[in-house]
């Protein structure tokens, strides 16, 4: 996650940057008071591309029983150990996690998808993987907005079952004022310290600490982000093992629904009856009396019904019946419009169902500024000058460069 050097220079680092080191993560108030662990505690670490050949085995046998690497970053950048590292923690026995590193310019369900999607390519989540991890802090060129983290957490809770951690620091988290629901996912804290770590305001305990950011740890060639679990073996491996509860937002939109079957025609009304001819009349007799005119035929028309789905035409009733000489008309037949059609079932995620079905959906996600667009422009975080910016570049360890299509830098 982070990397900035101390020296003299931190105070003009910390005016220009948006913020990413939790070492001034200060105790301020009675809310931000240090949480400290139960009797028990498990050590890890946590790696990325900063830290690439790790010797899982020997990382293993120094002790650290669990670990997590960088997955993704946005939806442009896997980090490129993941391949050899997420199959070689497994092959070690190291209890594996992920994490994703969000960009506050992008839409956070299409980053949900990416992050799954890259780690499916690698074998996917296990049976005693730990949770996926959403890293919630400042990224350079970006401007943070605290509606883009619930809807990354509820999309990939439902795309792998398991409540996502959130990793945080309570110096960045508490000023952006976040929603009580995101407290719902297990916290792994940030605070570089000694003592006891603060904790931002919507948890009353934690679940991982990352401790410092300068380890020393066999089989890692690099100063390295050290972990501690709250709890014994036992708790870790049934944390790993959580069941799935009950997630929300995982659904896409409604279908359309199929079109409506065409009416059936009316039935045709029925022939009139054919008059009767007067009789003939003999010599010098009397003439026949007329005959009786017969009742026209009164055939009704037959009744069409729409099909279901988009409201079917109504057929047209039958033709009235004609009548012959002296016949009633038949009466028409109506012709019943066709039923409304119902909603198509919400199609699941993937391909777009033929026309008919239910289709697919994503809810909107609003950006900070409450449109519907996920994108917003990035710009430099914080003030303090060219100078400044000058100063942060010399001295971060962190290789800055500008991804593929994109405008942020890689973590």
């Amino acid at each position: 996650m982070s990397r900035t050097t101390i020296t003299f220079a931190l105070l003009v680092m910390t005016a220009c940057s948006a913020g990413g080191d939790f070492r001034d993560d200060v105790s301020t108030s009675a809310e931000e008071l240090g949480v400290c662990p139960g009797a028990s505690v498990l050590e890890g670490i946590d790696v990325s591309h900063w830290e690439p050949n790790v010797k899982w085995a020997e990382v293993k046998a120094s002790g650290r029983v669990f670990g997590f690497v960088k997955a993704t970053q946005g939806t442009y950048y896997t980090d490129t150990e993941l391949v050899v590292n997420w199959p070689n923690m497994k092959a070690a026995g190291v209890i594996r996690g992920a994490y994703h590193f969000i960009d506050w310019s992008q839409d956070p369900v299409k980053q949900a998808d990416y992050f799954v999607a890259a780690l499916k390519k690698v074998g996917g989540l296990e049976p005693g993987d730990l949770p996926p991890v959403l890293d919630v802090e400042p990224l350079t060129g970006t401007t943070p907005s605290i509606k883009k983290v619930l809807p990354f957490l509820e999309r990939v809770h439902c795309l792998t079952g398991k409540r996502p951690l959130v990793y945080t620091g309570a110096s960045f988290l508490d000023p952006m004022s976040p929603p009580s629901t995101i407290g719902n996912y297990p916290l792994w804290v940030a605070h570089y310290t000694s003592a006891c770590p603060n904790v931002p305001k919507l948890w009353s305990k934690w679940t991982f600490w990352q401790y410092s950011d300068a380890g020393k740890v066999p089989g890692i060639n690099a100063a390295v982000d050290l972990n501690r679990f709250d709890g014994t073996l036992a708790d870790l491996k049934a944390f790993a093992a959580q069941s799935n509860v009950a997630a929300t937002g995982c659904s896409g939109s409604a279908g359309t629904g199929g079109s409506g079957g065409t009416g059936g025609s009316g039935g045709t009304g029925g022939s009139g009856g054919t008059s009767a001819s007067g009789g003939a009349t003999s010599g010098g007799g009397s003439p026949g009396g007329g005959g009786a005119s017969a009742t026209g035929g009164a055939s009704s028309g037959g009744a069409g019904s729409g099909g279901s789905g988009g409201g079917g035409a109504g057929a047209s009733g039958g033709s009235a019946g004609a009548p012959e000489a002296g016949g009633a008309a038949g009466a028409a037949g109506a012709g019943a419009g066709g039923a409304s059609g119902s909603w198509g079932t919400g199609g699941a995620f993937g391909p777009k169902p033929p026309a008919g079905s239910g289709g697919q959906g994503d809810a909107p996600v609003e950006d900070a500024e409450g449109s519907a667009s996920c994108s917003t422009s990035g710009r430099p975080g914080g003030s303090g000058g060219w100078l400044a910016l000058a100063v942060l570049a010399l001295l971060s360890r962190r290789r800055f460069h500008r991804a593929a299509g994109g405008s942020s830098t890689v973590a």
